[in-house]
């Protein structure tokens, strides 16, 4: 593979870990998600995270996958 891909694949990965802490900050603000960057932000990392929440259940309502 060459450099620029592998870096191109860094970047994408890094703004995905981003967008997940971003999105877990967010959620201590609107636990239910009603604005827009909230939504948007749900739509790019579930779609990661919903494999972890099938592992990690949640425990007395708390979500610790995001």
């Amino acid at each position: 593979m060459s450099p620029e891909a592998l870096s191109f694949i860094n970047f994408v990965a890094g703004l995905l870990c981003i967008a997940i802490v971003l999105r877990g900050i967010l959620s201590w603000f609107d636990p239910f998600e009603r604005s827009q960057p909230q939504q948007y932000l749900a739509k790019v990392t579930d779609p990661v995270l919903a494999p972890f929440r099938q592992i990690v259940p949640a425990v007395g309502g708390l979500d610790f996958s995001w």
